[in-house]
């Protein structure tokens, strides 16, 4: 599995994966995986999917949600900066729908960073 997705499931357990870190000096340290957690077996889906495979899923995601929300906000400064630009040129054209897709861009980024 990769760093991107470094929770695995087999069967009915959810796993870590190991991590090797190379330093700059050359050297090499490695994180141990381990077990994270056993569903018990009573625990089951309606579509008869593994619930520690969801649960692998899950875990995975919240991996991402902190490059996704630096790319969300790194877009959001791109936005306003070309907003800003295309103001200053004084073409008659506005980014009107910009009005329209801040609010939900900053909703957004409000909940991934609790405060929302």
């Amino acid at each position: 599995m990769s760093r991107d997705q470094p929770f695995t499931a087999e069967g009915n357990a959810v796993f870590k994966e190991p991590e090797t870190t190379v330093h700059p000096n050359g050297s090499r340290s490695i994180r141990l995986g381990f077990r994270v957690c056993v569903m018990a077996p009573e625990i089951a889906t309606d579509d008869g999917s593994s619930p520690a495979k969801e649960i692998a899923r899950l875990m995975n995601l919240g991996v991402a949600a902190s490059e996704m929300l630096a790319a969300l906000k790194v877009a959001r400064g791109h936005i306003q900066h070309m907003a800003a630009w295309i103001t200053e040129q004084s073409a008659g054209y506005s980014f009107e729908g910009l009005g329209e897709d801040m609010p939900g861009i900053d909703a957004a980024i409000a909940k991934v960073e609790g405060r929302g």
